[in-house]
């Protein structure tokens, strides 16, 4: 049982952007958990649909070098596919 009060637990999560909640969802997934990430489906009643992070990126250990600098990884949350 948590000695802080519901209502300020719940101000301090609704007062993270949603780019902060992303960069958390990154940061996990960089660290070998599998964190939900939400998508818009395109179809008006389903609306939104949450999908593992291993689905959306990929596997984190095929994808990041963990000996490279962090100047040298890719930061990007949804990299952009060329057809080059």
């Amino acid at each position: 049982m948590s000695t802080t009060s519901r209502k300020t637990l719940k101000a301090i999560k609704n007062e993270r952007t949603y780019s902060e909640v992303l960069l958390n969802k990154k940061k996990a997934w960089e660290n070998g958990r599998n964190p939900k990430i939400t998508i818009a489906t395109g179809l008006r009643k389903e609306g939104f649909k949450k999908v593992p992070a291993n689905q959306l990126w990929g596997d984190p250990r095929t994808k990041w070098f963990y000996s490279q600098k962090r100047e040298e990884k890719d930061d990007s949350l949804f990299p952009v596919k060329t057809n080059a």
